[in-house]
């Protein structure tokens, strides 16, 4: 109730230093309500694709499933194995490319001797020629091709059997992305329920607590309002999020766009009809002592501006005093002015 024309202490407007106060509360309670967030996150663990040191360092040991996906489907014995026959497909690789340059040598020897062979025939005849030499070029030819037809074919075979393996990983691979997805989807799903029951509890519980405090007009209301703000913001950053990742991740830069441009709209709007109203614009040039149309300065004595003639002051309807024209109040009797 008002007491001597004042009205209550309550109702006054909160001190700056009480709104800075309201403004980190409301920030603390949010970082609770954030932490509150990531200990959800940990509640159902993360599928985990692959068991290697990668995959476990971005989902975190805390948040992973304790067995991979690829080891309940046996994928990672079948990715040693097939890491083995590597090593092996590459020590035939070497064998081959040996044995081709041993063949190369003993070509070119026995291509060597065999011609020193005829010419030695046809210039001394062939009993005065020692075909030693020759046979054994020959001899040495042969054995190399036989061993590069052997490593060869060797490693052929080693080739045909890694890309059995590698078509069976790559089969059971695929179905191993599959139930990660689906395991993934469905743990975003409880996540986002979970999260949103928070959000929502916490939303109701502080509304009611507000209003409840608004009936019993309760001395510390600001704090109540402060825990509602938090629970609102909460609330919108949790949908953003989720509406980011569902819906807007894919169109960032549109969605910023639009975005952008909405918030850009609103605020230019709210400035010209709130911050830079007429009647704003108008009180601020008269607490100045300057026109309120042309914001040329003025004395008590002017009742109209000398540079553009308008009207300074007005009769006042409760008092009949002359007083400023968009002015607030009566400067005489202290009654509210009915801005024209």
């Amino acid at each position: 109730m008002a007491q001597n024309g004042y009205p209550e202490i309550e109702d006054q407007e909160s001190t700056r230093v009480e709104k800075f106060l309201l403004v980190i509360l409301v920030g603390f309670l949010l970082m609770g309500g954030f932490w509150v967030f990531d200990q959800i996150q940990n509640m159902i663990a993360q599928p985990v694709l692959r068991s290697d040191y990668e995959m476990t360092s971005m989902v975190g040991e805390k948040n992973r499933d304790a067995t991979s996906i690829e080891e309940q489907l046996a994928i990672t014995p079948l990715r040693k194995k097939a890491a083995k026959q590597e090593e092996v497909v590459r020590h035939l690789n070497d064998v081959v490319a040996n044995s081709e340059a041993n063949l190369r040598r003993a070509e070119s020897d026995y291509k060597f001797q065999r011609e020193e062979f005829r010419t030695s025939i046809e210039s001394k005849g062939y009993q005065h020629q020692d075909p030693k030499k020759f046979e054994v070029a020959r001899s040495s030819f042969q054995a190399s091709q036989k061993q590069t037809s052997v490593a060869e074919a060797t490693l052929k075979a080693a080739q045909k059997d890694l890309e059995g393996q590698q078509h069976v990983i790559d089969q059971r691979a695929v179905v191993a992305q599959r139930i990660y997805d689906q395991r993934t989807s469905a743990r975003n799903l409880k996540l986002f329920a979970i999260n949103f029951l928070f959000a929502l509890t916490c939303l109701g519980v502080t509304w009611k607590a507000w209003t409840r405090g608004r009936q019993i007009r309760w001395r510390y209301q600001s704090v109540l309002t402060a825990g509602f703000i938090a629970a609102v913001l909460q609330l919108f950053a949790l949908s953003f999020r989720y509406l980011w990742e569902i819906f807007l991740a894919d169109l960032a830069v549109l969605g910023i766009s639009v975005i952008g441009t909405v918030v850009s709209v609103l605020a230019i709007v709210g400035i010209k009809r709130w911050l830079f109203s007429p009647e704003r614009v108008a009180q601020a040039r008269l607490s100045n002592r300057r026109c309120p149309s042309c914001a040329t300065p003025f004395t008590d004595s002017q009742t109209h501006c000398w540079q553009c003639g308008n009207r300074l002051v007005e009769t006042c309807d409760s008092c009949g005093s002359n007083r400023l024209i968009f002015a607030p109040f009566c400067g005489t009797c202290g009654r509210p002015n009915q801005v024209p």
